[in-house]
């Protein structure tokens, strides 16, 4: 799995390297104009979302990296013959746990013992501190399986249904029954469409949450 996963990395990077848009103003094709939208996309989001120009900036880099390279192994995954990395949980949790602890590290470097005020809300009885900070480590701990997990089942699901269809299909072509080839074909390309934009969309949002998260070691909690 590991040279697998490495062939789809170089892969990624080497698609990357060859439609990465280049430094003039005016887009020579579809493809820049797309990489350099959601480009402009991203960098607007990480700086409304930190709200501090110097270090948004910074992030911003990190952040769109990891959209690229999650989009790139979601679609190289509707590819014949292939697979997507991302619809392994121990691939996306690797993810999630990595970007989660080096938010967490970097909350409380900033916070210090302020840091840990969010585990027991302002105005909560003495009583319940104690189930309270259960509560919030527990969801605290949820967000590196809610933010892996979501990006796997999607991913899985779609491929599943890709299958099924693709399946179905193909039994009906190699039928005598030409004629209702048309509604499964149909069917299918409007699957294979909605499966790129699944990938784009998981992408998205997996890389939303991340900005949200790092967003929490800069502000008050």
């Amino acid at each position: 799995m590991a040279a697998n996963l490495t062939i789809v990395l170089l892969l990624s990077l080497s698609l990357y390297w060859i439609f990465k848009p280049s430094v003039s103003l005016i887009p020579r094709n579809v493809f820049e104009l797309m990489f350099k939208t959601v480009k402009t996309v991203f960098r607007d989001e990480v700086k409304q979302t930190i709200k501090t120009e110097e270090i948004s900036s910074g992030y911003f880099t990190l952040v769109f990296s990891l959209f690229s390279f999650i989009l790139l192994v979601n679609v190289l995954g509707l590819i014949p013959y292939t697979f997507s990395p991302t619809v392994h949980i121990s691939v996306t949790i690797g993810l999630s746990l990595t970007i989660i602890i080096g938010a967490t590290i970097h909350a409380i470097l900033n916070f210090k013992d302020e840091y840990f005020a969010v585990f027991t809300p302002a105005g909560a009885p003495i009583g319940l501190a104690p189930f309270l900070v259960i509560i919030e480590t527990v969801s605290h701990l949820a967000k590196i399986i809610s933010l892996g997990v979501r990006l796997a089942a999607n991913i899985t699901a779609g491929h599943l249904l890709l299958a099924i269809f693709s399946t179905f299909g193909l039994n009906i072509l190699l039928s005598s029954w030409f004629v209702f080839t048309v509604l499964p074909g149909s069917i299918l390309m409007f699957v294979i469409v909605l499966e790129f934009a699944v990938a784009f969309i998981q992408a998205y949002v997996f890389v939303l949450l991340t900005v949200i998260y790092i967003s929490e070691g800069y502000h008050s909690h």
